[in-house]
């Protein structure tokens, strides 16, 4: 009995009939915090499996590491300014994203915020906002 692997990271791609046929738009992923660590790793591998990827950093000046490593890896990624704590910056990045690429397939959410405050300060209804 032969298993056949198929990767679950890639579009898939249809045999090749010889003739031009037409080409499936790249789904389209939205990385938050791409400045370093996973979330760049993330978009960089999401662009080599085929992804269209829009690599979110909040502070633009920092994205010359993810502009450098998008660069030797050879793909392409979309570098936009999102703070994920501030809600018109990402109501602004989703228009954004919406009106050039049409429509958002995924989102990896790896951004993250902390608070430091004592740790009986906080109220549940305070760490919700």
């Amino acid at each position: 009995m032969r298993s056949e692997a198929r990767s679950i990271t890639s579009p898939a791609v249809p045999p090749s009939t010889g003739k031009q046929e037409p080409r499936m738009p790249r789904p389209v992923l939205l990385v938050t915090g791409t400045s370093t660590g996973i979330g760049r790793t993330t978009a960089i591998e999401a662009a080599r499996a085929g992804w269209q990827v829009v690599a979110t950093v909040r502070d633009p000046a920092r994205a010359d590491g993810l502009r450098a490593e998008a660069a030797e890896a050879r793909v392409e990624l979309e570098v936009r300014a999102l703070d994920v704590t501030d809600p018109d910056s990402v109501a602004a990045c989703l228009r954004a994203v919406e009106e050039e690429q049409g429509r958002l397939d995924a989102l990896v959410n790896n951004a993250g915020a902390g608070h430091l405050a004592p740790r009986n300060s906080r109220t549940r209804r305070s760490c919700a906002a």
